[in-house]
């Protein structure tokens, strides 16, 4: 059987995220007033199996849509198969795997497949993981925007205007 990279859905916040507040651990840089404002955009990807830089792609596309560099129209036909885009790809600094779910498990057999069997993250795991994005890994995010490649990756987008 081949291997098929499939695409469900890609959705993009209308607004940014905020990531929380610089603290003793996640100082705000000085040189940079936007650290004072930890802010990010939210993509969500779903599909089945990614080519290598294949988000980053997407993650680029997606804030060059948001930023007004090309029209929203425009995602739809980039993600189409044989199109080929070519935009900056964003840094990998800030790409969060967020969550990972599972078809059915193949049973013994590898034929019978319960669709009710699944690996599911309880209620208190939700809460622990929601805890752990706004306390921690929110501030240390923010960090991570002043990072150099973020600054090429802004100069590579603005070419395109």
């Amino acid at each position: 059987r081949a291997h098929y990279r499939i695409i469900h859905g890609v959705s993009c916040d209308t607004h940014l995220t905020d990531l929380g507040e610089p603290n003793a651990e996640n100082p705000a840089n000085p040189a940079n007033p936007e650290s004072l404002n930890l802010k990010a955009l939210r993509v969500t990807i779903r599909g089945e199996s990614f080519m290598y830089h294949q988000i980053r792609h997407m993650i680029g596309l997606m804030i060059a849509a948001y930023r007004g560099i090309i029209p929203p129209e425009f995602i739809s036909a980039a993600l189409s198969a044989p199109a080929k885009v070519v935009l900056p790809f964003a840094p990998a600094h800030t790409l969060v795997l967020k969550g990972l779910s599972f078809g059915p498990f193949a049973r013994q057999d590898f034929k019978n497949r319960d669709p009710d069997d699944r690996l599911e993250m309880t209620q208190r795991g939700h809460s622990l993981q929601a805890a752990f994005e706004r306390e921690k890994l929110g501030p240390v995010l923010g960090s991570y925007l002043d990072h150099e490649d973020w600054t090429q990756f802004e100069s590579d987008l603005k070419e395109w205007q």
